[in-house]
């Protein structure tokens, strides 16, 4: 796409802790710790107003959005970094999926019915881990070093893997009913964070 205008949405200083579209095309969720711990805004495009969205006890971050605009999951900083969700509405209010895990990236499926992610385990290996919404189970679905994963559809997931002894990133992609990873691509280096378009054939 060709950018013909640019328009700024937020007017002071800060930190942003990640961002998603809502799914009226109109507006902009995300983490900033505008007023102490990080916490989610909402930021609309064609009033250029910025209003709470979620405030509360701890660190909100890393929001991502059904494409109904129902559900919103996020992780939640207090003591580690669980998983929470909200319904988007009238009144919001923040429930924990996990409980005492450190979950990195959460991105819903297309289904808004489970959750990609990653869980730090206590030796500091990052693995993809799969949430069900409906039972709040969550397992991990791959042995491979794993960060910034993005759903390709409802039964794949892509992700990055470091593989820091060769100094190169491998991009893998994952069945998440076999449980099967197959190799995609490779970058040299350091890559970090992870887009899929909209055809499913390219990444950046």
């Amino acid at each position: 796409p060709v950018i013909s205008q640019s328009k700024q949405l937020t007017g002071e200083p800060e930190q942003v802790y990640g961002l998603t579209w809502a799914a009226d095309q109109n507006s902009i969720i995300f983490a900033s710790k505008r007023t102490g711990p990080a916490q989610l805004y909402q930021a609309s495009v064609s009033e250029n107003s910025v209003q709470p969205l979620l405030i509360g006890i701890g660190e909100y971050a890393a929001p991502s959005v059904s494409v109904d605009g129902k559900t919103l999951i996020f992780h939640y900083q207090r003591l580690l970094n669980d998983l929470a969700v909200t319904t988007l509405g009238e009144t919001c209010a923040a429930t924990n999926i996990t409980f005492d895990q450190f979950h990195l990236w959460p991105r819903l499926s297309p289904s808004g019915q489970r959750v990609a992610s990653v869980l730090r385990h206590l030796d500091h290996t990052e693995r993809l881990c799969l949430t069900d919404l409906n039972t709040k189970a969550s397992s991990v679905i791959s042995d491979r070093m794993a960060r910034y994963p993005c759903w390709l559809n409802e039964q794949e997931i892509v992700f990055l893997s470091p593989d820091f002894s060769a100094h190169q990133t491998d991009l893998f992609g994952i069945d998440v009913a076999t449980r099967e990873a197959h190799w995609l691509s490779q970058f040299p280096g350091e890559a970090q964070w992870l887009a899929i378009h909209p055809d499913g054939k390219k990444v950046a």
